[in-house]
């Protein structure tokens, strides 16, 4: 775990930072840049390789947070290229490999770096602090109020999008962008010169073509993956494309993974992923969450809230409130300095959006993506006008565009730029806070491309299947989930079932449906959402959450989760 802190010298809360520090048995190491009237704060815990620091022979020095590779290097090799490139401007961003922050002081200013698909966010107050803890600045803010189109994107959405947060006092830098923060306190900003919107054109490629490209690209970033400290992997495997995916490129850059799935051993998934694991010679771990032990009983609600709204930086995309299971499944992940590796947003490669083939107006893509909400339980705060044209423009910001109508390559872009960086990446830094982790699929070089491949070829999965039977034909050969293997074509009975349910499905039913299914649905929440403990945690009436939502107890529970996470942030720091 790890993530920093730069503010003016005149910083007078330092005690705060030292009790922060305390409270969550964190180490602080405070470098001070009088030059330029800047300190850098940067808090470490467990895995010491989330940060590194390189101070160089003339006064300047290299910071990152996360897991940073530059040019096949890790650790103070990957800081001293990193530092040589950008003093001589010849930085090449795209030969990166991880999801960081980098932070670098060079004479009298720093400079500010993150990811190319701008997943590792760079928070700033009002009073002026930058850091990458979400959770740091709301410790820190001596006011602090809710952003309204903030409050109902992360209920809604699990999210929020663009710069906003859930505090209007709180806001993200822009994604690809860099930033540079003089003596002054100004700050610069700077397009990167690799932007994923501009995606190589991948549509005129034949199947072999494509195969061959990204064969190469993954056997290049797995092979790179090896030159972190201990190579000890660990990864999920489940019954469907993305983990075996992940699976084959290890194998066959020549790294044996240790594998687990959650479920128990006579589950459908499970069974898939054991057989996918014996072809492989691979060992499988199972883990039934429902036998693991409950912490409510050997824990106060209010101590696992505390950590947990620590641990997860303040929000989590499914909300904070458990019964503190979560915390101890991750942290054994990650045991014995094994490095997590995810295969979310393996989409890329196939279908998320399960769109036909055609234009949509940005309009039908929201109601059709982000309007899971019944008005019936809306509150005062809620504009239904408001809230999609908040959204409209942060699709359109995205896009960089003033069009109304989105082609299939604009809504394939979507995906890693909009529901990968904001959504995706939150449990990708949350899982950070337990050591290195590694989402391959959110690596720049993996992205570029993808959202060019002809919609045929994604279509079913079958761009993704044949990738692994590229990688690794004896896994491809295995069952999946779907009821069939990846080295055949769906069977037709698959692609009639998914047109019907997916693709076809008329916008009107894509917005309603939530709102159909949860007026079907008796709310029946998990013990830690129910007043026995909640009422130790919130006040029971929702004095916030109330402006924003009716008939709270009959919200589904992962929207009820969510919603609860705000109203504990909104009296836990005293929200106006």
């Amino acid at each position: 775990m790890s993530f920093y802190l730069i503010v003016n010298q005149a910083f007078t809360k330092i005690a705060k930072l030292k009790q922060v520090a305390i409270k969550n048995d964190l180490a602080i190491q405070q470098y001070d840049f009088t030059d330029i009237d800047k300190t850098l704060f940067l808090f470490t815990a467990n895995s010491s390789e989330t940060a590194h620091y390189l101070k160089l022979d003339n006064g300047d020095c290299i910071c990152t947070v996360g897991t940073f590779m530059y040019k096949g290097y890790y650790g103070n090799q990957a800081l001293q290229s990193a530092y040589q490139d950008i003093s001589a401007q010849q930085f090449k961003h795209q030969e990166c490999i991880g999801h960081y922050n980098i932070i670098i002081k060079i004479q009298q200013k720093i400079h500010l770096y993150t990811d190319l698909l701008g997943a590792w966010k760079i928070y700033q107050s009002a009073q002026g602090e930058i850091s990458s803890s979400f959770y740091l600045l709301l410790e820190l803010q001596d006011k602090l109020s809710l952003n309204i189109q903030g409050v109902y994107e992360y209920i809604l959405n699990g999210c929020t999008l663009g710069e906003k947060t859930i505090a209007q006092e709180i806001n993200s830098l822009p994604a690809e962008q860099t930033y540079i923060i003089d003596q002054h306190g100004n700050i610069t900003r700077t397009d990167v010169s690799h932007s994923l919107l501009n995606q190589e054109n991948n549509q005129q490629k034949n199947m072999e073509e494509l195969l061959d490209d990204y064969s190469e690209r993954l056997k290049n970033v797995f092979t790179q993956y090896q030159q972190l400290p201990n190579s000890q992997f660990r990864s999920a495997l489940s019954g469907g494309f993305d983990s075996r995916l992940i699976l084959a490129s290890f194998l066959k850059t020549g790294t044996q993974p240790k594998l687990y799935v959650y479920g128990k051993e006579t589950d459908a998934d499970v069974v898939v992923a054991k057989n996918v694991a014996e072809v492989a010679g691979l060992n499988l771990d199972f883990i039934d969450k429902s036998k693991l032990p409950n912490q409510l009983e050997q824990q106060s609600f209010a101590d696992i809230m505390e950590r947990n709204l620590f641990i997860y930086d303040g929000l989590s995309y499914d909300g904070i409130v458990d019964n503190g299971n979560d915390y101890y499944d991750r942290l054994n992940r990650s045991a014995n300095d094994k490095i997590l590796v995810n295969g979310s947003v393996g989409e890329i490669f196939r279908h998320f959006y399960y769109l036909s083939n055609c234009n949509i107006s940005i309009d039908d893509f929201i109601k059709s993506f982000h309007c899971r909400y019944d008005h019936q339980k809306m509150g005062d705060q809620f504009n239904e006008d408001e809230y999609r044209q908040g959204i409209k423009q942060e699709i359109q910001k995205t896009l960089k565009t003033e069009q109304t109508l989105l082609s299939r390559e604009q809504v394939e872009k979507l995906y890693p730029l909009l529901r990968a960086r904001y959504w995706s990446a939150k449990d990708m830094t949350n899982n950070h806070r337990f050591g290195l982790a590694l989402y391959p699929f959110m690596e720049y070089q993996l992205i570029q491309g993808t959202s060019t491949i002809s919609f045929n070829k994604k279509l079913y999965g079958r761009f993704e299947a044949q990738l692994i039977n590229s990688l690794a034909p004896e896994l491809a050969a295995c069952n999946s989930d779907y009821g069939f293997a990846f080295n055949t074509e769906p069977p037709a009975k698959y692609k009639l079932k998914t047109q019907l349910l997916t693709y076809q499905r008329p916008v009107w039913l894509r917005k309603n449906m939530y709102a159909f299914k949860n007026k079907r649905q008796t709310a029946n929440p998990p013990e830690y959402l129910t007043d026995k403990y909640l009422k130790d945690v919130i006040n029971a009436q929702y004095p916030y959450m109330t402006q924003y939502f009716k008939q709270i107890s009959t919200l589904d529970n992962e929207t009820l989760n969510r919603l609860v996470t705000i109203e504990y942030i909104a009296e836990k720091y005293n929200f106006s």
